[in-house]
């Protein structure tokens, strides 16, 4: 148990430093981009679906599925990248992610409980 404990807070540490925030917008990370798009779009919909991105980070991937129309939900274990996203949403300027909040991807409960697409 605490070798889960030391590694999950080593994974926190990383992600609270802020490392991922810019991370698809340069070098490798365009490539991830662009690819990681490609993909989720084969299973997008015309139709509006509820989508939730366990795991989201600062957000990239919902700030686009919302400018699509989705109903997205985003969840992050990291408090910073949570707090981040949270920012950058109420800077304007994009599409509204439906929720954003800290979360451990093994622990979501919802009402309802479903959703059309899970990244």
């Amino acid at each position: 148990m605490d070798d889960n404990r030391d590694d999950l807070r080593q994974i926190l540490d990383y992600y609270n430093a802020g490392s991922e925030i810019n991370r698809l917008q340069s070098g490798m990370g365009v490539i991830e981009w662009e690819r990681s798009k490609q993909i989720i779009s084969r299973y997008l919909s015309d139709q509006p679906m509820v989508i939730y991105d366990i795991g989201g980070g600062a957000g990239a991937y919902s700030r686009w599925l919302a400018e699509l129309g989705h109903e997205v939900h985003l969840f992050d274990l990291s408090p910073a990248a949570v707090e981040y996203a949270i920012a950058l949403q109420s800077s304007g300027g994009i599409a509204p992610v439906h929720r954003i909040e800290t979360a451990d991807g093994r622990r979501i409960a919802r009402s309802g409980g479903s959703a059309d697409l899970i990244l």
